[in-house]
């Protein structure tokens, strides 16, 4: 088979193998429940204001699925770890497993652990830690993952959840406030139409790691833990997007696009805001080229100075400095396709 018929191919089986995912979970969504607005193909249908849209005309597009087809969390029920694990003890699903990857943070001296086992069927989680009010982010078309806090600063504090548009393969947000509901970019952290967007709010990122459940379990043993929903059981136990990460085509068009091409558009990269609305982006590459013999990197950041872990099967790159700065993890073409101007790429 020629290289250009296999292209096809696999672009083919990932494009119908998306069109199963988002017809899955827009069953799970709708079952038993009103209708939900927006027809999946076009962005007017969805009923956002988009009058004074801070993104060039014509990027958003329609996910394939409609307002609210995949379901956020809001004050979710949390359990201790000891709980998550006695779970697993007795194989009674859905559960954790050590090697499986979570999003930790500590909010306020509280850790928390966000599984994205789960996060892929919910991919926003407004949760409350220590009592600040949260939010908890994981996207698997772009590979986001970040936390941020939901305190606005006006004081306000919205309930998000998923508006089934995308920017860029990345998320797009909605807040519920009863004032008038706004769309958000995760990846700009910032609300980008609506009434916020007009004020103009930001969101403030968080320090949080994307770790193994056994690491962060093991550093700390005090952790809190997004518990399962039980209607969600079967699902928690498959990978949805298993064949999408397991080829480099994008479902959803993000320009510009990724420029170097000796990395996959799905590389993972940890990216570490910097001053003045700067970026500092580290593929895994990087890091691995620059790893002493046990997996710690030390780089110049700009800002200062980072240590970090790296690790692989599955990969992390987390920062062990004992106060890290707020981060995230994102695949490089989407970071890319946001911050095209502002981000200092670490390449191998």
């Amino acid at each position: 088979m020629s290289g250009r018929r296999a292209a096809a191919w696999v672009g083919a089986l990932v494009a119908v193998l998306s069109v199963a995912i988002a017809a899955r979970l827009l069953t799970l969504a709708t079952s038993g429940r009103p209708p939900r607005r927006g027809d999946g193909r076009t962005v007017a249908s969805y009923g956002f204001d988009l009058t004074h849209l801070a993104l060039p005309h014509g990027t958003l597009v329609a996910a394939g699925m409609p307002r609210d087809g995949v379901r956020a969390l809001v004050n979710p029920q949390i359990w201790s770890a000891a709980r998550m694990d006695a779970q697993r003890q007795q194989r009674r699903a859905p559960s954790l497993v050590p090697t499986d990857l979570v999003i930790g943070a500590v909010v306020h001296g509280q850790p928390r652990a966000w599984p994205l086992r789960f996060l892929v069927w919910h991919e926003v989680v407004n949760d409350l830690v220590a009592g600040e009010p949260v939010l908890a982010v994981h996207h698997a078309l772009s590979g986001f993952s970040a936390v941020f806090t939901r305190r606005l600063g006006d004081g306000t504090i919205p309930t998000f959840g998923v508006s089934g548009l995308l920017w860029n393969s990345g998320p797009v947000l909605y807040d519920r406030s009863p004032g008038g509901e706004s769309l958000w970019s995760p990846f700009l952290a910032r609300a980008i139409s609506g009434p916020a967007a007009r004020r103009p709010e930001t969101l403030k990122l968080q320090p949080s790691q994307v770790v193994t459940w056994a690491d962060w379990r093991g550093r700390h043993p005090d952790t809190t833990v997004l518990a399962p929903d039980p209607a969600l059981a079967k699902e928690y136990r498959r990978e949805p997007f298993g064949s999408y990460l397991g080829s480099d085509l994008l479902r959803f068009p993000a320009q510009p696009a990724w420029p170097h091409r000796d990395l996959p558009n799905k590389t993972l990269t940890l990216v570490v805001p910097q001053a003045a609305g700067a970026a500092l982006a580290i593929p895994h590459p990087a890091a691995t080229a620059r790893a002493d013999s046990s997996g710690v990197v030390h780089l110049d950041a700009g800002d200062g100075h980072l240590t970090l872990r790296l690790t692989t099967r599955p990969a992390t790159l987390v920062i062990t400095d004992p106060d890290p700065p707020p981060s995230l993890v994102a695949f490089a073409f989407a970071w890319y396709a946001a911050h095209p101007h502002d981000t200092r790429w670490l390449l191998p």
